[in-house]
């Protein structure tokens, strides 16, 4: 685990996670809640140390002896005999103590006759049966039992009152029933727990009824009879009309989960706060109190009571075989995100399970940048005798061939007493490591002494010779180049490099010299004096020196660097050496160390300091510059500073009785962060505060084996806090960016709640490979306290990959309007929603069309739960709508798959290979048989002939359009034979349709109009194939109908052959009639039709008439239809008896 424990993080973003919690987190991330009912994988894991993890085996197995099956393999052991009705029938065992129990076949309700055999399936077994309607099943999960009575229908559930068995301990000293629960104790230790009971519905467990309750009775020492009895408001649930059955009845036997039992685990060295302890049962309960920064108070109390154990780097004042905060250098190069770091010495001193601060103190000439960088790592293993390997991967990089690179033991104390008189110190850096007192104690950290690391920083420089070697810069985070040395003569001085106080150059002729400068720091150092000052320095930049003269030039001063919260921490910067004169010139001071402490809390009456100590003053030669101040860090609970007792001061310049003056050191950084309180204040410099809800590690527990939550809806888990409201959030996620969050609100104090998280709206992909856990909490003071446990996911597997039955694969000849058909299951019968995607090549990229159902149920067909969606396995069927065929003759692939919309709420697996089909060709352009094209004197009911042909020979339909225009566009009408078969005729294929070639025909069912012009075009289709009409002809055909029918001329009346007759005569004058009419007069009343006569017919006899009656006749052709030509009238005759004669 990365552990930034010296690092402070805004009030807001403050965490404290559980290392241990999720050792437990991850064996119970794979147990499904006890109300599921489908859970399909029996295999749990737990870890037994930070970075392995083993599998827990729930299977059940055949057994030896008087059982019949068995699970040994768990954190407890359970037996079972095939037959749940007799004695000591099932029995659930762990170290100490057991039960044995069954389920008496004589019932209030019923008695069982039952003889069907159990059924085992992995982790679970299932008596069917056992009474009527009623079977009875157990599974087991890593912490539990579960019992429970499936009750099939309502009538057999209203006629339970109760349910009967009997218990028989072994090791049990007492039972205890509480809130609905019963407690099972062995030797003053809780040993079993029974939840209280529920009964919900088996395709619902979201639905339930506490209206069940146990009664517990004694039938001897060890024997019980535990009844499950249906209270008035559980038959009032039973009975429910809209209650779904089966139901189920449950009963869980746990491990117990009492906070008495709890007991330190051997990997607490990764807990994030004190007083974490987690329960070696498997239920895995965790209790933090909020006390922050504290470690974990492994190494025990110390007190620095004497000169043999104040310093921390090379004694021990917990009586340790080696120091307590041994350290160590890495000359080699390290990696970020390295899990493992090598030192140049043998690792004597740190232990697995040991945390160190790994930190970069010094860098050389340009290579600086990561110089101030630390992180804490605990150690899970050493490799040989010089390798370390981490808990987690490095977040920095550690260049160890240029730069000082340092591995110190972080002891972990209770508590820190520094005696009066005493001082706790760390060794002084020595140009490779040292220079840093680190440590954490869970309890307080008392100072009546003096915690201190005041010049046991960076070195200052040398002093100037007389007539011999320059005085140097001090040493500074970039190394010895620091800051800018005086000018010699008339010469301007140099300005440094990276802060470090700058020494003067010797004068030869005038035997005064300059004065070194001050180191800098967390303020800058101030300039050296000379005949000419050196300038201050700057914001991470040395001042220049000045210029030479009568006395040497003075040294610029250090310059600032670093961060204000010592998120990055630095040694102080060393005083520059005074320039020789007629003696040497004074040395510069030494820069402070680095002291960072976390606690429960802290509170100090005698010192805490990182002071830069001072300059040397000679007589002749330059005063030696004074040493930066260091770096303080202080992380507690409460914080009592006292008033200026902790200090991080510069050191004073040398004042040299006859040559320049050295310049003061600048002020170190001080930074201290509290949850409760800070009293007191500091001096030179005042601290950077904040207050802190909490202590803060890594924001996350980084898992060496991820965790697939892609299947999870929910994850459950219980809260108990002596605290209500809005104080914690849950969070997972794959890595840091993409962590997801969960607010928890605690309703009731000192009450456990359960609490569930649906995550089915994040993206399967974002949770099916979670490394990352935490518990954030938001708001929270020492005094609270916060318990998690039995953190489950509720498992909802997606639904299977439909198998796609329609169009089959590889088909040909498919309509550009198919039927699709797809089909799955889902493994919790949840009802699904379907998505069908057709492309245009089979890696399914190009010419995509996506139906999905969860968008629009157009097109979407056979749904049987509601309008909607379909039962699991159930066919889906989607037909492509009209506007979004297919192209003819063209491949197309096809996948789909399914949704649990209510469930999993994801889309599941689509199938690895398409099925391909491909569509039909459309039948060719007819060809127009007859009439010929510009075809004249056509019958006004005349037949057109049309003929295609079919790629795939199928049977064909034919469309005719028929218009006025050669355009096609007025007066047209259309003749479609796929919407009426009137007209046509010379089918083939049943009454409606033609083969392949055949030439259709139609006659038209009314006349046209007389000598007029028409045109016709035609189409054919493939009806049982592509569905779709063939293209029409360019230029269409045209035909003109006969003209009007001609007329009749000259009609007379003659004798006939007797004078009981009329003959009427008349000259014609046309062709191509379909008849001639006559119609006669009779006494003058009106024409009627008389004779339909054969074409051509020029006279006619009437023998109807009689003496007395006058006629007179009419005559004129026609077309059927009628239509009429022009008529053609006789004059009127009239008959007398004995006589015929004309007027």
């Amino acid at each position: 685990m990365i552990k930034h424990l010296f690092t402070h993080r805004p009030k807001s973003d403050l965490i404290i996670i559980f290392g241990v919690i999720f050792i437990v987190i991850i064996s119970l991330f794979i147990v499904i809640t006890r109300f599921l009912i489908n859970n399909k994988n029996q295999k749990s894991s737990f870890g037994n140390n930070l970075n392995t993890f083993k599998n827990i085996d729930t299977t059940i197995k055949p057994s030896k002896g008087q059982y019949n099956y068995e699970n040994t393999t768990n954190n407890f052991q359970t037996y079972f005999k095939s037959n749940p009705l007799v004695s000591n029938a099932i029995k659930f065992t762990n170290n100490s103590s057991s039960l044995t129990f069954y389920t008496p076949p004589q019932q209030t309700f019923a008695s069982s006759e039952t003889k069907e055999k159990p059924v085992v399936s992995e982790s679970s077994i299932t008596y069917p049966k056992i009474f009527p309607h009623i079977d009875l099943k157990y599974s087991i999960n890593p912490t539990r039992l579960l019992e429970e009575f499936i009750v099939a229908d309502k009538i057999t559930a209203i006629s339970i009152d109760k349910i009967i068995q009997n218990v028989e301990t072994s090791g049990i000293d007492k039972y205890q029933e509480i809130d609905g629960r019963i407690d099972f104790y062995s030797q003053g230790k809780k040993s079993f727990t029974v939840p209280k009971p529920v009964m919900y519905e088996a395709n619902s467990p979201g639905i339930l009824s506490f209206g069940i309750k146990y009664e517990i009775k004694p039938l001897s020492k060890n024997q019980y009879s535990i009844s499950k009895i249906i209270t008035q408001e559980g038959q009032q649930w039973l009975n429910e009309h809209n209650r779904s059955y089966p139901i189920v009845i449950d009963l869980v036997i746990d491990n117990a989960d009492a906070v008495a039992n709890w007991v330190s685990s051997d990997t607490t060295y990764a807990a994030a706060t004190q007083n974490t302890v987690i329960k070696q049962e498997g239920t895995g309960s965790v209790r933090v109190n909020i006390i922050g920064y504290a470690g974990t108070g492994k190494d025990g109390a110390c007190t620095v009571s004497s000169t043999s154990n104040d310093e921390i780097n090379t004694e021990s004042c917990v009586g340790r075989a080696t120091a307590d905060a041994v350290n160590f250098s890495s000359t080699i190069n390290t990696s970020a995100g390295s899990t493992a770091i090598v030192v140049s010495t043998t690792t004597t001193g740190v232990d697995v399970g040991d945390e160190v601060i790994i930190i970069n103190l010094q860098g050389v000439g340009t290579t600086y940048a990561d110089v101030g960088k630390y992180e804490l790592r605990t150690v899970t293993q050493k490799i040989g005798t010089t390798k370390f390997i981490f808990d987690t991967g490095l977040q920095n990089a550690y260049a160890g061939t240029t730069q000082k690179i340092m591995v110190q033991r972080v002891p972990q104390y209770t508590n820190v007493t520094v005696n009066a008189g005493q001082i706790f110190r760390p060794m002084a850096f020595n140009g490779t490591k040292g220079g840093v007192l680190a440590f954490k104690a869970n309890g307080t950290v008392t100072v009546s002494g003096t915690i201190s690391a005041s010049g046991l920083g960076f070195s200052g420089g040398t002093g100037g010779v007389d007539g011999g070697a320059r005085a140097t810069g001090g040493i500074a985070f970039c190394g010895t180049a620091g800051g800018g040395n005086g000018g010699q003569f008339n010469n301007a001085g140099l300005a440094g490099t990276c802060g470090g106080g700058g020494g003067t150059v010797h004068y030869a002729v005038n035997p005064l010299g300059g004065g070194g400068a001050g180191g800098g720091y967390g303020t800058f150092g101030y300039y050296g004096v000379g005949t000419n000052n050196g300038a201050n320095g700057g914001t991470n930049a040395s001042g220049n020196g000045g210029t030479g003269g009568v006395i040497g030039g003075g040294g610029g001063g250090g310059g600032t660097y670093g961060d204000a919260t010592l998120a990055i921490a630095h040694l102080g910067s060393g005083g520059g050496g005074g320039g020789g004169g007629a003696t040497t010139g004074g040395a510069g001071g030494t820069g402070g160390g680095i002291i960072i402490i976390g606690a429960g809390s802290i509170s100090v009456s005698g010192a805490i300091t990182s002071a830069g100590t001072n300059g040397a003053a000679p007589t002749y030669g330059g005063g030696g510059g004074g040493g930066a101040g260091g770096s303080i860090r202080l992380l507690a609970n409460t914080i009592t500073l006292g008033t200026n007792l902790v200090s991080a001061p510069g050191g004073t310049g040398g004042n040299s009785t006859s040559g320049g003056d050295g310049g003061n050191g600048g002020a170190g950084r001080i930074a201290a962060f509290y949850i409760t309180s800070l009293s007191g204040s500091t001096n030179n410099p005042s601290a950077t505060t904040a207050q802190d809800n909490l202590a803060s590690y890594q924001d996350t527990i980084t898992k060496t084996t991820s965790i697939d939550l892609s299947s999870s809806i929910t994850i459950t888990y219980y809260v108990y806090s002596n605290i209500a409201g809005q104080n914690l959030r849950f969070r997972f996620g794959e890595t840091n960016a993409s962590e997801n969050s969960n607010n928890i609100t605690i309703g009731s104090t000192n009450t456990w709640e359960q609490k569930s998280w649906d995550i089915t709206g994040i993206d399967p992909s974002a949770r099916n490979a979670v490394t990352k856990f935490d518990f954030y909490i938001n708001n929270a003071e020492p005094s609270q306290i916060f318990y998690f446990d039995n953190i489950q996911t509720v498992v909802n597997n997606l639904p299977a990959i439909p198998a796609l039955s329609l169009p089959i694969n590889t088909a040909t000849n498919q309509k550009l309007a198919p039927t699709f058909k797809t089909v799955t299951t889902d493994t919790e019968s949840d009802n699904l929603q379907y998505e069908l995607k057709i492309c245009t090549n089979s890696i399914m990229t190009t010419g995509c069309l996506t139906y999905n159902q969860t968008s629009s149920n157009v097109g979407w067909s056979g749904q049987n739960v509601g309008t909607s969606a379909y039962s699991s396995g159930t066919t889906a069927v989607y037909i492509i709508q009209s506007g979004s065929t297919l192209a003819p003759s063209t491949t197309y692939y096809w996948k789909t798959r399914a949704k649990d919309y209510a469930g999993s709420k994801n889309w599941g697996s689509t199938q690895a290979a398409a099925y391909s089909f491909t569509t039909d060709g459309l039948s060719y352009t007819p060809t127009l048989i007859s009439p010929a094209n510009d075809s004249i004197n056509q019958p006004l009911t005349l037949s057109l002939g049309t003929s295609s042909s079919d790629p795939n020979s199928n049977p064909l339909q034919y469309k005719i359009t028929v218009c006025s225009d050669s355009d096609m566009t007025t007066d047209c009408n259309v003749y479609d034979q796929t919407s009426s078969n009137v007209g046509w005729s010379g089918q083939n294929v049943g009454t409606s349709a033609y083969s392949s070639g055949t030439v259709a025909t139609y006659t038209f069912q009314s006349q046209l109009i007389p000598d007029t012009t028409y045109y016709w075009k035609s189409q054919s289709i493939d009806y049982s194939g592509t569905n779709v009409w063939s293209p029409t002809q360019v230029t269409p055909f045209n035909f003109t109908t006969v003209a009007n029918p001609g007329v009749s001329q000259g009609c007379l009346l003659q004798k006939a052959n007797n004078n009981s007759s009329i003959k009427v005569v008349w000259n014609l004058q046309a062709s191509g009639e379909n008849g001639i009419l006559v119609e006669r007069n009779v006494n003058s009343i009106g024409f009627t039709a008389f004779q339909d006569l054969g074409v051509g017919t020029t006279a006619y006899t009437d023998t109807s008439v009689s003496s007395g009656n006058s006629y007179q006749y009419r005559i004129a052709p026609y077309f059927t239809g009628p239509i009429y030509g022009d008529w053609c009238t006789t004059p009127t005759v009239t008959l007398q008896t004995g006589t015929f004669r004309f007027y």
